[in-house]
């Protein structure tokens, strides 16, 4: 591996994941970068403000990562093979079609939930707003803002109540057992 410069090192590492590109690391720096991006759409689709104190912290870790990256020796550049952040395989398993094919419904209602949200976005917000707009409807306005984060509420709470009630289990049939009771007993009993 040749020895790149400090300077750009730093200057590229100030934004998450091209100071690791920019090292060679493509897929440890599409990870970063992905996350960073995945926080700020998160958080700016779903109104969840809070969730950009996580930031910082990928910004922080991707730049003290790219300038350990640079530091370090051949024989630990050898080691440290470049790699994504959360393994696809440890998520989805080796078989990707056969995971897809058990979770379509999962993946079908999340393509569901995008194409309500963009019908509601393109079309029925605006048509609301102008509403507000000419009559002055105040809770109107406040429940334009809010229903995206009132669904991915309602949806967070019923995937909770699945999680802790649990998958329904088949009941088990009672066995048709009977207990030898021996040869002199009274089996009347």
């Amino acid at each position: 591996m040749q020895h790149k410069s400090g300077l750009f090192t730093f200057c590229f590492g100030l934004i998450p994941g091209m100071g690791q590109m920019y090292l060679g690391y493509m897929k440890r720096g599409v990870s970063l970068m992905l996350m960073f991006g995945g926080i700020i759409f998160v958080s700016g689709l779903l109104n969840f403000g809070w969730l950009c104190i996580l930031l910082p912290i990928v910004w922080a870790y991707a730049l003290f990562d790219a300038l350990n990256l640079r530091a370090q020796t051949p024989e630990q550049a050898a080691a440290n093979p470049d790699d994504y952040m959360f393994d696809p395989e440890s998520v989805m398993g080796q078989n990707w079609s056969e995971f897809i094919s058990k979770r379509h419904s999962l993946f079908g209602w999340g393509l569901v939930f995008i194409g309500f949200y963009s019908l509601y976005s393109t079309f029925v917000r605006p048509i609301l707003r102008d509403l507000y707009d000419r009559f002055g409807l105040w809770w109107l306005r406040s429940l334009l803002d809010d229903i995206p984060t009132l669904v991915v509420a309602v949806l967070l709470i019923g995937l909770g109540l699945y999680l802790v009630k649990g998958p329904s289990r088949p009941e088990t049939p009672a066995e048709d057992y009977t207990a030898f009771r021996g040869e002199g007993e009274d089996r009347n009993v």
